[in-house]
């Protein structure tokens, strides 16, 4: 389970990952516009991400790409409030193809939907934070390389015992042995992403 702290950090697995909240703290009676991240438990479901700047995640989560037209709705007035939304769309909303990065990878939060209560917020996401940790309107948020981690991660209960934290990552120059790890030097590994489809298997022998 993926556990934020009022300190500022995000737990998985045991290991603590530095994020951001909302900028006035949290609440367990989150109202929209209040800039306050809910207090609860929540699913965690689709992912999505900007192919034009980043590689697809390799994600257990559903991948769907961001285009220019799609946003996320934050006015109580409509009927497809917290939902995505088309535009042009003529009730407030969130823009999701953003100039900065902070939307490049999104994961949404399953807070007040299906079917959403008005006023009780909206759009709140995992996504990637300000270089400096700038304070949210409500979502959670890691720098980039966390995120990538973060959703990597298989949400599935693990069996004690039995391994973690196996990867495919960059090696030493002398290509020194791993704790378990499957290591390359980087171009390698930067030409097989370009190959690999998510959810490929890899078959070990």
């Amino acid at each position: 389970m993926i556990k934020i702290s009022r300190l500022g950090f995000l737990t998985l697995n045991k290991k603590k990952y530095k994020c951001s909240f909302g900028k006035n703290g949290f609440t367990r009676n989150k109202r929209e516009g209040d800039l306050k991240t809910p207090i609860g438990i929540f699913k965690i479901l689709d992912c999505y991400y900007r192919q034009d700047r980043i590689l697809k995640p390799v994600t257990s989560l559903n991948c769907i790409k961001i285009k220019k037209n799609m946003g996320w709705c934050d006015d109580p007035k409509s009927k497809l409030y917290n939902q995505l939304v088309k535009l042009p769309f003529k009730y407030s909303y969130e823009k999701l193809a953003r100039k900065d990065n902070c939307y490049d990878i999104l994961v949404v939060i399953n807070y007040n939907m299906q079917p959403a209560k008005k006023n009780l917020g909206s759009a709140i996401f995992i996504h990637i934070a300000h270089s400096n940790y700038k304070p949210t309107k409500g979502c959670i948020a890691l720098k980039k390389d966390d995120m990538l981690v973060v959703i990597n991660y298989n949400m599935q209960p693990a069996k004690k015992n039995l391994g973690s934290a196996i990867f495919i990552h960059i090696a030493h120059s002398n290509y020194k042995p791993t704790k378990g790890c499957i290591a390359l030097k980087k171009d390698d590994l930067l030409l097989l992403l370009k190959d690999v489809k998510n959810n490929a298997k890899i078959k070990i022998t």
